[in-house]
């Protein structure tokens, strides 16, 4: 069952336990009351992270937020304070309360790497590599055959700290 919430700061706007945002001032026959005068459902608009998003305004100035979160300031006490709302199912549009939870930063990070909704670039992909793929195993075959980690630095323009990480499948730890 769909219930709605003022929500806190905009009291003419109120938010439901299913993640849609209405305006009070605006009137006009609803789909959210059998014939009852209810108040317009604002558009969502996707923001470029995938998050549904909502304009509410105030003394005529335009603030928007993020739909998930209007509903868990609504219906989700946050006892210890944390910042983040984490969508449990992985799907950004699904703004029903079942599917938030309040989180750190750092929760929020660990629970979209568990259920892979974030990609992390791995091996020449990385931001910050310096050698291929290829290069990598290349290395580590010389090595093997006898090269020293000095000369194979040299070789390839890395610190021989770098090379010896690499060598011990430190970092590049995703190339066999």
């Amino acid at each position: 069952m769909e219930v709605f919430k003022k929500i806190v700061g905009y009291q003419n706007y109120e938010v439901s336990n299913l993640g849609v945002v209405r305006s009070l001032d605006h009137y006009c026959i609803g789909r959210y009351g059998s014939g009852k005068q209810t108040g317009r459902v604002l558009k969502q608009s996707k923001c470029k992270k995938g998050y549904l998003n909502v304009s509410l305004s105030k003394d005529k100035i335009r603030f928007k937020t993020g739909a998930h979160r209007l509903v868990a300031i609504a219906f989700i006490p946050n006892l210890e304070n944390k910042p983040q709302v984490n969508h449990i199912n992985g799907i950004k549009e699904d703004n029903r309360i079942e599917n938030l939870e309040w989180c750190t930063n750092s929760e929020n990070q660990i629970h979209a790497i568990k259920n892979n909704l974030i990609k992390h670039n791995t091996g020449e992909k990385h931001h910050n590599s310096k050698l291929t793929n290829n290069q990598v195993l290349t290395a580590r075959s010389l090595h093997k055959i006898g090269f020293t980690i000095l000369m194979l630095a040299k070789d390839y323009g890395v610190s021989a700290q770098a090379m010896s990480k690499i060598l011990k499948k430190e970092t590049y730890i995703n190339i066999k």
